[in-house]
């Protein structure tokens, strides 16, 4: 075999492994390995926010609501995913913009449960949508349970646990939310 049809076989190989290598990241989750993902971070900054009892409402609460296309809202309207799009938006991701906790269902791609992953569970009839605090369950006196962080959880943006029979997916942020920003 001569120089240049060895030359051209080495290249091919190289092309080769460069593509197979290109098609396997873009179907990695953007933030596969990330301990402390920085929309978890960000979500605890809001901490104890809650919905105001009467006439008036936490302007926050308006802000995500309306960012989702909202008309007219109150803080006594759902609001789980609002705060998500939220909590995405102000670290320069992309989320659902839908107001809704199912949208989550079609966001970013499936992961196994892992520590910043976008929850979403199914109770009584409604899904909520909310940020897994790690990807292992804890034994609790009901039964095992997820700790998560998200808005609308007894009103409130804090910590909350749900079962992990009503977990419906887990998705986490892909290369399309990171570089498609909306």
């Amino acid at each position: 075999m001569n120089t240049n049809k060895k030359v051209l076989i080495i290249c091919f190989i190289g092309l080769i492994i460069l593509l197979l290598t290109s098609v396997y990241y873009m179907f990695l989750p953007a933030y596969a390995y990330i301990d402390n993902p920085i929309w978890l971070d960000h979500a605890k900054t809001y901490d104890g926010l809650s919905e105001i009892e009467g006439e008036k409402h936490n302007s926050t609460i308006i802000k995500a609501l309306s960012l989702c296309g909202v008309q007219n809202p109150t803080d006594e309207m759902g609001w789980c995913s609002s705060f998500l799009n939220l909590v995405f938006k102000e670290c320069g991701l992309k989320g659902t913009f839908d107001a809704r906790g199912k949208s989550w269902l079609f966001y970013g791609r499936h992961v196994s449960p892992r520590k910043g992953a976008i929850g979403i569970f199914k109770t009584e009839g409604f899904y909520h949508a909310t940020i897994l605090m790690s990807g292992k369950p804890k034994k609790m006196n009901s039964g095992f349970m997820y700790a998560c962080f998200g808005g609308n959880q007894g009103n409130m943006a804090i910590e909350s646990y749900y079962y992990v029979s009503d977990l419906v997916d887990t998705r986490y942020p892909s290369v399309n939310e990171v570089l498609n920003k909306k």
